[in-house]
C-alpha cells in the first residue's frame, strides 16, 4: 500500500471513466474506472498536491501545490502549459470556471487569484480575512459569474471574477474545509469542522448568504468534514470525513440517506459527470470508487510509489495541512 495521501480527485467532465488524482508524491495520475489501470502520470510539482480541477471541455487541468505554484496542464500529453507563482504560500485550492473563462485558486498567504483562462494572466489579486491558515477552497457558480471561497476562520466570500470585486460575505462558526455550489447555483453548500470540533453541513442561499435550513452534524471524526460535492442532478451531496466515512445527503430533505467507512481519512470527493459513482481520494493512498446506489465501493485505486523526477523539496515553514495541530500532520 502507498504511503503516500491522495489529497484530491477531479473527474473528467465529458469521459464518467476517466478520474484523475493528486497526492503527496507530488503527481498527478489520470485513472480509468473501470479497468483500475492508470493511464498516465503528471510529473513537475516539487511538492504535494493539493488540489485539480478539469477544465469544462475536459482538454486543460489545473493543479495546486504546496511548493506555493499553480500548473495547467494538458491531459491527453502530459505537457505543463504554464507555471503560475502568483502566490508566496501553499496554494490549497484550484477551480477552473464552468464557463471557461476564469481560473481561482486561494491559498495560505490568505488571497484569492483569478487569472484569464486562455492567457492563464492574474486579473484580479484579492486579500482577504481568512484566518491563519488562509483559504482552504474555491468553487465557482454554475454559470461562472461568482466564486465562493471558505476560508480557515470560518468566513466565505463571494468573488465576482468579472468585476474582481467582492459581492458579500457570511461568518460560519467553524473553518470551511469545503464548498460547493448546487447545480442551479442557488445554494451552496460548506463542510467544516477543525480538531475535535463536529462535523457541519451547512446550505446557503447563493444569492444571500442566508442560512438554507438547519446544519446537519455527521459523525466525521476529529478534524471535521474534510470534502463535499453536489450530484450532478443537486438531489445529493457527498461528504467525506476524516474518519473514513463518507456520507450521502439528501439535499432538499437535508438527511443522510446512506454512508459507509472506507478504513482511512476521507480527503477528497466528487461525483462523477454520470451522478452514479463518487472517487474519494484517501489518506492510505487509495481513491476509492463508490457505486452511489449501494454505497459499497466498486474498487480502490492504488497510487502507488511514484516518485517526482524533482529530487529538490522546497523550503516551506511547518505548518498543519488539514487542522489547528501546532505542528504538521503527516498525511
Amino acid at each position: 500500500m502507498s504511503s503516500y495521501s491522495v489529497t484530491c480527485v477531479s473527474f473528467k467532465p465529458d469521459n464518467p471513466n476517466i478520474v484523475v488524482s493528486g497526492s503527496n508524491d507530488k503527481t498527478i495520475k489520470t485513472w480509468d474506472i473501470t479497468s483500475g489501470s492508470c493511464l498516465s502520470t503528471l510529473r513537475g510539482h516539487t511538492d504535494r498536491v493539493l488540489s485539480v480541477c478539469f477544465s469544462p471541455d475536459g482538454k486543460r487541468l489545473v493543479s495546486g501545490s504546496l511548493d506555493r505554484t499553480v500548473m495547467v496542464w494538458d491531459p491527453s500529453t502530459g505537457e505543463q502549459l504554464c507555471q503560475l507563482r502568483a502566490h508566496s504560500d501553499w496554494v490549497r485550492a484550484v477551480a477552473w470556471s464552468p464557463c471557461g473563462q476564469w481560473l481561482a485558486s486561494g491559498g495560505d498567504d490568505k488571497m484569492i487569484y483569478v487569472y484569464d483562462a486562455k492567457t492563464f494572466e492574474v486579473k484580479w489579486p484579492l486579500n482577504v480575512d481568512a484566518g491563519e491558515y488562509g483559504v482552504l477552497s474555491v468553487s465557482f457558480s454554475p454559470k461562472g459569474d461568482m466564486v465562493a471561497a471558505g476560508c480557515y476562520n470560518g468566513k466565505m466570500y463571494f468573488v465576482d471574477p468579472t468585476a474582481g470585486e467582492i459581492k458579500s460575505s457570511l461568518s460560519d462558526e467553524k473553518q470551511i474545509n469545503s464548498v460547493a455550489f448546487s447545480p442551479d447555483g442557488s445554494l451552496i453548500a460548506a463542510g467544516g469542522g477543525g480538531l475535535f470540533e463536529a462535523g457541519t453541513i451547512r446550505l446557503y442561499n447563493a444569492a444571500t448568504g442566508d442560512p438554507f435550513g438547519s446544519p446537519l452534524n455527521v459523525d466525521a471524526g476529529a478534524l471535521g468534514v474534510r470534502s463535499i460535492s453536489y450530484s450532478p442532478k443537486g438531489d445529493m451531496v457527498a461528504v467525506g470525513c476524516y474518519n473514513g466515512n463518507v456520507f450521502f445527503v439528501d439535499a432538499a430533505a437535508g438527511e443522510i440517506k446512506s454512508s459507509l467507512n472506507v478504513g482511512s481519512c476521507v480527503l477528497s470527493v466528487q461525483f462523477s459527470p454520470s451522478g452514479d459513482t463518487v472517487a474519494a481520494g484517501c489518506n492510505d493512498g487509495t481513491v476509492q470508487i463508490i457505486d452511489v446506489a449501494t454505497a459499497e465501493v466498486k474498487r480502490p485505486l492504488n497510487v502507488g510509489y511514484a516518485f517526482s523526477r524533482f529530487s529538490t523539496r522546497i523550503s516551506l515553514p511547518a505548518r498543519p495541512l488539514f487542522s489547528r495541530f501546532s505542528t504538521r500532520i503527516s498525511v
